[in-house]
């Protein structure tokens, strides 16, 4: 009787364990689906609900809103550009924002073994040998179909953080052939890790400043006229100095 009596228990907590893990099931597919940009894609939703744990456990990431809301623009493309503070960067903004972003990442800094995943986020590689022509092609493209774009428009990560880099002129290319609006991000205290592939690891309590947007559509300005005025933006939001262009071998893959 007694060995009886403690299967039924037995029988009785798995059944309890199956429900609750089923709920739990149901409970983050529907979290999912309305992370996503569209509701029937779960695996977009499913990788951003992992992206917030990731942020919100390891990097304990803030956001600060000083502009809009988040939301897409009615009736233009949107294109992020943020400072390059560590490898992470991609990952928190991706986090905090409620769209699907397509980086743009330069391809001598693109880890084979992580194929699947640049597929799946479909980046968008620059060569930087060749200027990154190719890359600038793809993403103005890309805008003009209604995806979002991200950018490092510095070309590398600050070294040391607390400093912006010059901004490439292909910002103001992007921004001036695909008329997109400009959604600036700062990105504060992310981890400070000697090489792309730490940061992923190193705890943080990085800080995103989701900053006005800028639309520059009908002001005139050439490329070089749009990335210099965006520089002076972040510098004077950001209070920190100018910083040294980095060559490509100063931030080669690692």
């Amino acid at each position: 009787m007694l060995a009886n009596a403690n299967i039924a228990i037995v029988g009785e907590f798995v059944v309890v364990i199956l429900v609750c893990g089923w709920a739990g099931m149901i409970v983050v597919a529907v979290a999912a689906k309305r992370l996503a940009t569209d509701p029937d894609d779960l695996r977009t939703g499913m990788a951003r609900l992992g992206l917030m744990a990731y942020s919100a456990s390891l990097h304990r990431t803030s956001r600060v809103d000083e502009g809009e809301r988040l939301e897409l623009p009615a009736s233009r493309p949107l294109l992020i550009v943020a400072n390059h503070a560590s490898g992470v960067d991609p990952l928190l903004i991706q986090a905090a924002c409620p769209y699907f972003i397509r980086w743009m990442m330069a391809a001598d800094m693109r880890w084979p073994e992580l194929g699947a995943l640049w597929r799946f986020g479909r980046v968008i590689f620059v060569d930087r040998r060749d200027g990154g022509s190719a890359g600038l092609r793809m993403a103005i493209q890309a805008l003009r179909a209604g995806d979002v774009v991200g950018i490092f428009p510095e070309g590398g990560l600050e070294r040391p953080q607390g400093v912006i880099l010059p901004f490439h002129e292909g910002v103001g290319v992007l921004i001036r052939r695909s008329k997109a609006i400009v959604q600036p991000v700062i990105v504060e205290e992310a981890p400070d890790a000697p090489t792309a592939r730490a940061a992923l690891w190193t705890p943080s309590k990085a800080r995103l400043r989701f900053m006005p947007r800028i639309d520059y559509a009908g002001s005139g300005a050439s490329s070089a006229e749009i990335a210099a005025d965006l520089q002076a933006r972040f510098l004077e939001w950001t209070g920190w100095p100018e910083g040294e262009r980095l060559t490509m071998d100063e931030d080669a893959p690692r």
